[in-house]
C-alpha cells in the first residue's frame, strides 16, 4: 500500500509541521499541498475527488486520518473512504483514536 499526505496547508508549512512533529516527509508516498492548483478544499470535499482522481485504489481502499470532523471525516465518508479520527470521537467516523501513534496498532 501507499500512505498519502492530503493537507489544508501550503508545501513549506506543511513540511515544517511534519518536521515539528518528527514525522519524515519521506513516509508519505505521495503528497497534496492545499497549494497545488487545482486541489480544492479538504472541507467541500474537492481536495478528496482529486486524490482519488490521482490514486490507483478506489474510494473504499483508502483511509483519511484528520483531527476535524467537517474536513477530515465528513468529506471522505461522502466518498466511500474510511475514515479515523484522531483527537475526538464522533459517530461520523469509522474509528477513533487518541493520539497518532496509535495508529500502527489500529491499521496492523
Amino acid at each position: 500500500g501507499e500512505i498519502y499526505l492530503l493537507t489544508s496547508s501550503p508545501r513549506e508549512l506543511s513540511l515544517a509541521k511534519l518536521g515539528k512533529i518528527g514525522i519524515d516527509a519521506n513516509l508519505f508516498s505521495r503528497k497534496f499541498y492545499s497549494d497545488i492548483p487545482g486541489i480544492g478544499s479538504k472541507l467541500e470535499g474537492e481536495a478528496f475527488d482529486y486524490v482519488l482522481k490521482k490514486s490507483i485504489y478506489k474510494a473504499p481502499q483508502h483511509f483519511s486520518v484528520g483531527d476535524r470532523v467537517n474536513s477530515d471525516i465528513i468529506p471522505v465518508k461522502k466518498r466511500g473512504m474510511k475514515s479515523i479520527l484522531v483527537h475526538g470521537i464522533s459517530e461520523e467516523a469509522d474509528f477513533c483514536i487518541s493520539e497518532i501513534n496509535e495508529l500502527e496498532g489500529l491499521l496492523l
